[in-house]
């Protein structure tokens, strides 16, 4: 199988193999054989497929292959994952179970690849997956895309990205067949380890740091202290007396006192006039007739 030969460019390759695309798993098994016999490196392997078939093909995927449908060759999910032992007990093969353009990105752990074979039907798929895969792609990593020069799309993909990418893949033709070779190596932010040694030089020199105070340049606050009584006898003083009374005062004698009359509010202008209470008094009067001694309603 022409995979075998191509992946046999990457042994000295340090990464994994990814394969995405597992369809039938007739190249996987092939690759694991190679794998096993000491052809190839044995690696960790990814197998990717939705295993539910195409996705939905785009107006560009069916002008380049009017026959393509969603669902088309769905991957056999039983038979990859019958396939996770072939490497033993040392090498992992793990199963991911996505679309390309779909959760894909963050379920990939991140491993720094090797070996990638693509074995898309679209145009599409074929771009995403180059591009997806691009950041994780060793120095010299090999790349095989299955159906380059049977699948006008594959080829028309593989072609336009070459030609978007010209500064991080190399097109090679190789006697059993073409293949990439990625030719930057990645870059990967990797997490500094809490504890870190550092060389302390034989005799440190310890260098002041002069303080700064806040506004010292535009304000200087006053500060006073705080008056503390003492009981320090002061020598030399002259005494001027022993103690201190009240000064009276004398009052001269062409100078009467005189009083001053008390004047009532309103007394100049208002004058409250009291009224007598009535009394009834007891008087008979004499000479006067009686009408009548009953007085009747």
């Amino acid at each position: 199988m022409r995979l075998i030969h191509i992946f046999e460019l990457a042994n000295n390759i340090e990464g994994v193999f990814v394969e995405v695309g597992f369809g039938k798993g007739d190249t996987a098994k092939a690759t694991f054989n190679a794998m096993n016999s000491g052809k190839l490196t044995k690696r960790n392997s990814y197998l990717i497929d939705s295993f539910k078939g195409l996705h939905l093909p785009t107006t560009i995927d069916l002008s380049f292959d009017s026959s393509l449908y969603e669902g088309k060759d769905p991957g056999r999910y039983q038979v990859a994952m019958d396939m996770r032992y072939e490497l033993g007990n040392h090498y992992s093969i793990s199963v991911i179970k996505s679309y390309v353009g779909s959760y894909l990105a963050t379920s990939y752990s991140g491993e720094t690849i090797a070996c990638l074979h693509v074995d898309l039907p679209s145009y599409t798929a074929t771009v995403d997956t180059l591009e997806l895969f691009k950041p994780f792609l060793n120095r010299d990593a090999v790349v095989y895309v299955s159906g380059y020069g049977d699948s006008l799309g594959v080829t028309r993909a593989v072609d336009a990205y070459i030609d978007d990418n010209l500064l991080n893949y190399q097109f090679f033709t190789h006697n059993y067949g073409s293949y990439i070779k990625n030719k930057i190596a990645p870059v990967f932010y990797k997490k500094p380890q809490s504890t870190r040694e550092f060389a302390v030089p034989e005799n440190p020199i310890e260098v002041k740091r002069t303080k700064t105070i806040p506004f010292a340049d535009r304000y200087i606050k006053p500060i006073i202290k705080k008056f503390k009584s003492t009981n320090k006898i002061l020598r030399g003083v002259k005494n001027i007396a022993n103690s201190i009374s009240k000064v009276e005062l004398s009052t001269p004698e062409d100078v009467i006192p005189t009083s001053r009359s008390k004047v009532s509010p309103f007394d100049d202008r208002y004058k409250k006039e009291v009224t007598k209470k009535f009394k009834s008094t007891p008087i008979v009067t004499e000479g006067l007739d009686v009408i009548d001694k009953k007085v009747s309603r």
